[in-house]
């Protein structure tokens, strides 16, 4: 079977009740294979130290009670090719991060402090709301 839209499988790991590493594994794979019985997932080298047992173990159970059907977890350690939901996470966190960043450089009021005082601004110290 195909895999579905990657969105399918971000909107799944949302709804899980997974905490600690099984949730870290969870976020950090890509959905690669949905089927009746079988869900086979993608997790980039780089995180393969995600792979316990007890959190795959967790990490079926969660799907299998989500899912209602029984099946089996199959994970491939391979790079992914779509964005998985820790990726989709970062990017976001830096796209918010980014446009703080922007708004204050382009507030009025900052620009005529910067320009006054000659001063800086720590693009560290800002934080979106």
């Amino acid at each position: 079977p195909q895999p579905p839209p990657g969105d399918d499988w971000h909107g799944l790991v949302a709804q899980l009740s997974l905490t600690g590493m099984a949730r870290q594994l969870a976020q950090h794979c890509e959905l690669a294979e949905l089927g009746e019985g079988v869900v086979r997932l993608r997790l980039a080298p780089l995180h393969k130290h995600l792979l316990g047992k007890a959190q795959q173990d967790k990490l079926q159970s969660e799907l299998q009670s989500r899912l209602g059907r029984p099946l089996r977890l199959e994970i491939d350690v391979a790079e992914p090719a779509t964005e998985t939901p820790a990726e989709r996470s970062r990017n976001a966190q830096r796209e918010r991060q980014e446009k703080a960043v922007a708004s204050i450089e382009q507030d009025p009021f900052v620009r005529d402090v910067v320009d006054l005082f000659d001063a800086s601004i720590d693009e560290s110290t800002i934080k979106p709301i």
